[in-house]
């Protein structure tokens, strides 16, 4: 295969990925996984994120299956605690081993993976998600990964959430109210964001389509009550975006400069004249100041945020 990292299991992140049986010959064991992950700093990463790689395989030499708990059923009492009637059952040896065994052949989803590194040998803890949830430790002498290609960026790297505080300029003064912004990029075309937040006792959730999020962001001020105006950089007339490509949820506060045209903003946005003033204007979207000032058509924003609102 292409790509081979030996004896190196934290370069891998685990979580959801999925492991099935190729081999076992009661001492070294192939297993093939789905949905692993490798970081984005091991070598046989060139890309700038964690990415998701096609299909990997990984080989456990001199394996030893030391025991396997199957996770019990629990409930809450009256009180809103958790307890099970459910005896603690934890196989061993030979019985743990064929009941390992008989899972990888099923395949199964792993929640966490706990690496214990101990002398010669490495002791590994694993938790599995539903429908087969179980916890069951192994240890081995060495372990090696190997893939041929990468599918798509990790995806942890396409669902972020960010938290935020906004003001809002009411019919009784300024306030302040929090702000969840969710963005699944895992359609890198058409990313799906989401907005939510709360106005007297009101939950206001809307959603967007724009990788920059300025539609999301125009639906919130059309969910708000008339007179009740978002106060913060994206809606305020010095909130410029970059001409050359701009990240979501910057812009950059152009006040005291005159910027008339697209043209201007190019002209200004040259690094090597402005670039400690560009990054030193550089604002998040929930930013305010005292100098805010509403956008209007009277008067040249580069930013879409006055079009989205009108559509």
């Amino acid at each position: 295969m292409k790509y081979c990292v030996e004896d190196q299991l934290e370069l891998f992140e685990f979580h959801d990925s999925v492991f099935s049986l190729e081999s076992f010959d009661r001492k070294d064991l192939i297993v093939s996984v789905k949905h692993l992950n490798i970081h984005e700093d091991a070598k046989e990463n060139s890309h700038d994120c964690d990415m998701e790689i096609t299909s990997a395989t990984i080989s456990f030499q001199n394996i030893h299956i030391l025991s396997l708990e199957p996770m019990r059923a629990y409930q809450l009492d009256a009180n809103g605690n958790w307890y099970t009637d459910e005896p603690q059952i934890i196989f061993t040896g030979k019985d743990a081993e064929e009941k390992f065994i008989n899972e990888l052949e099923n395949g199964f989803s792993i929640n966490y993976i706990d690496i214990r590194h101990l002398g010669e040998h490495t002791t590994i803890e694993i938790g599995t998600n539903s429908p087969k949830y179980f916890i069951a430790i192994f240890s081995f002498s060495n372990v090696s990964v190997e893939w041929d290609a990468y599918c798509k960026k990790a995806w942890y790297t396409l669902h972020k959430c960010y938290r935020y505080e906004i003001t809002l300029l009411t019919p009784h003064g300024e306030q302040k109210i929090p702000l969840h912004v969710s963005c699944n990029q895992e359609d890198e075309t058409h990313p799906a964001i989401s907005l939510c937040t709360k106005y007297k006792d009101q939950e206001i959730q809307v959603y967007g389509k724009d990788y920059l999020w300025i539609d999301a962001w125009a639906d919130l001020q059309k969910h708000l009550p008339e007179g009740v105006i978002l106060k913060c950089c994206l809606t305020c007339r010095h909130g410029n975006m970059c001409p050359f490509g701009n990240k979501p949820g910057e812009v950059f506060c152009t006040k005291g400069i005159e910027i008339m045209t697209k043209n201007d903003m190019c002209d200004w946005f040259d690094y090597t004249k402005n670039g400690t003033e560009i990054e030193k204007r550089s604002r998040r979207y929930a930013d305010t100041c005292e100098d805010y000032k509403h956008q209007s058509w009277d008067f040249y924003t580069y930013n879409d945020y006055l079009y989205e609102l009108n559509k």
